[in-house]
């Protein structure tokens, strides 16, 4: 009697096998270069030339037809994602025109959603960064400044430390109400907890971890930011900015375990 194959019944590996007698090679690189290129903006624009480029190359068989139907896939998600992203700019740019810089703090609870709502999806990047410069507006810095505080992207980490560090350094803050410069200790306070707490290894280097620290501390010592809920300080810009300078040396001792 012939020797039964160990993997014979094991689910995972009759699936496994399935797919690779089904799907040939090109699919399966094609499906992981869309799923790259999908989780950045500016890779699927380059995937779409890159992909067009190609099509004029190759010529081989069924390979043109095949590629001209993945070049058509791609185009509409890149058409799609266009679509949101203007879509969600747009929003983002009507919303901000609508605010009231001097207004009730109260009164953003409204504010405050939409643009929670609107971090959720394909924001210009530039758009956020502008709003960190010394030149934006209030309105504009407190859109930033809201919706880094819910995407908690590290890939804008470094950015936000460095408007940390400069507002620190202000005798004022440049001018900006203290809640929302809350709104981007907090966002720095949440980036920092999500890099630390939740990977054994933090996402973040030494160099970012003491920068952010330093940073931090600066802006909860700030004697300006001294007046922000004196009573209750944990409640206003000193809270987050403590909670970052925890998490920093949290961090900082979690990679001295792991060199």
């Amino acid at each position: 009697m012939a020797a039964s194959d160990p993997l014979a019944d094991h689910i995972p590996f009759q699936t496994f096998r399935l797919l690779i007698e089904n799907i040939s090679l090109w699919q399966i690189m094609a499906l992981g270069l869309l799923i790259w290129a999908l989780s950045n903006k500016e890779r699927l624009q380059s995937f779409g030339n890159w992909l067009t480029t190609t099509l004029k190359s190759i010529k081989i068989g069924n390979f043109e037809a095949e590629f001209k139907e993945a070049e058509r896939a791609a185009n509409e998600l890149m058409a799609e994602s266009e679509n949101q992203a203007e879509y969600e700019n747009s929003e983002l740019s009507e919303l901000i025109a609508e605010i009231d810089p001097n207004a009730p703090s109260a009164s953003f609870s409204a504010a405050r959603d939409r643009l929670k709502q609107i971090s959720s999806g394909n924001v210009d990047r530039t758009q956020i960064l502008a709003g960190l410069t010394p030149e934006a507006s209030a309105v504009d810095f407190y859109a930033s400044a809201e919706i880094l505080r819910q995407k908690r992207d590290l890939s804008y980490y470094d950015d936000v430390v460095e408007t940390v560090a400069r507002l620190a350094e202000s005798p004022r803050l440049e001018g900006k109400r203290y809640m929302f410069v809350w709104a981007l200790a907090s966002a720095l306070h949440r980036m920092t907890l999500f890099a630390v707490k939740t990977h054994q290894r933090p996402l973040l280097s030494v160099d970012q971890l003491r920068t952010a620290r330093e940073a931090a501390q600066k802006l909860h010592d700030n004697p300006h930011v001294q007046n922000d809920s004196p009573n209750k300080p944990k409640r206003g810009i000193r809270g987050p900015a403590q909670y970052t300078v925890n998490w920093a040396e949290t961090g900082l001792a979690k990679l001295a375990l792991g060199a």
